[in-house]
């Protein structure tokens, strides 16, 4: 189950898919009573919502943080899986390496990275393999 530590963090744990969106969930009301527009909410929330499940499917879980100032809104997902071996791989249709549990849950189609970067204005990959992954988006307010 996911841990809320506040509005902004979260820990999460392996194929916790019901606590990505109860995260989201309460990360889309603290965004919206900071006063943020709901079209950047939206984004927010769809880059939340799949670096979660991307995170709880294939890397064991991990830590979400979303800061939000007055230029911009950070959000930051770490674990500590496997890594992603092939980067650009990673990004093109279609494209997983998701379990078949997750397959059979309708998971790990292949376009999550790509959701993420389409709906943000900036997203920032940096991954080992064996040394997990760290993404950063960010959206402009």
């Amino acid at each position: 189950m996911t841990e809320k530590e506040d509005p902004l963090r979260f820990r999460f744990g392996a194929g916790d898919i019901s606590g990505a969106g109860e995260a989201v969930d309460s990360l889309k009301q603290a965004l919206t009573l900071c006063g943020i527009g709901k079209e950047t909410v939206r984004r927010v929330c769809v880059c939340a919502y799949e670096a979660l499940v991307n995170a709880a499917i294939y890397a064991g879980g991990g830590s979400l943080v979303a800061e939000a100032g007055t230029e911009l809104i950070r959000l930051s997902v770490s674990d500590n899986g496997p890594g992603i071996k092939d980067i650009a791989n990673a990004f093109i249709p279609g494209r997983s390496t998701a379990s078949p549990e997750a397959l059979a849950q309708g998971f790990g189609g292949g376009s999550g990275l790509r959701n993420m970067k389409r709906s943000s204005d900036e997203m920032y990959v940096k991954t080992e393999p064996g040394g997990g992954t760290e993404i950063t988006m960010l959206f402009k307010l």
